[in-house]
């Protein structure tokens, strides 16, 4: 290891069995350039016994089935074209639906690490049928706030 080279030691707990697989982001600051940047690595984790894991595990490795070579198209008989666009009419007008303040006010925040900490806390921890809508409503306001 060289002299600049640090390790970073994880632990994780689990009172469920199975294979864990997760994204860890460790963000950095170079002050030379005055910028932050992010390095993202995949990780994952097994937790059983060992004779289990070695009970279950694959044979073989997975070999996936070969695409079938498909026909020529001879000729293609038009259909009847679809009414314009122009032609449909709305039934209901949709509102106005405002972004939430608190997540208006982190979002123009001028530090990248406060930022990140700040959205992430208004995100659920776990993406489940109770608060798929929050948090997909939050990253729609993101992305657009991004692209505006």
């Amino acid at each position: 290891m060289c002299a600049d080279e640090k390790e970073i030691f994880l632990a994780f707990c689990s009172p469920d069995r199975g294979r864990f697989q997760d994204r860890l982001e460790l963000t950095f600051y170079d002050p030379a350039n005055t910028k932050h940047f992010a390095i993202t690595r995949r990780i994952s984790a097994i937790v059983g016994d060992k004779e289990d894991y070695e009970a279950i595990k694959p044979a073989a490795p997975y070999v996936p089935k070969h695409k079938k070579v498909r026909e020529e198209v001879g000729s293609i008989d038009e259909g009847p074209k679809p009414p314009a666009i122009a032609g449909i009419i709305c039934e209901v007008k949709l509102g106005h639906y405002d972004i939430d303040k608190s997540l208006e006010r982190y979002l123009n925040m001028d530090d990248y690490k406060e930022r990140m900490k700040c959205i992430r806390s208004i995100l659920p921890r776990e993406v489940t049928c109770e608060t798929y809508a929050r948090h997909f409503h939050t990253l729609l306001h993101i992305e657009e706030h991004k692209s505006a």
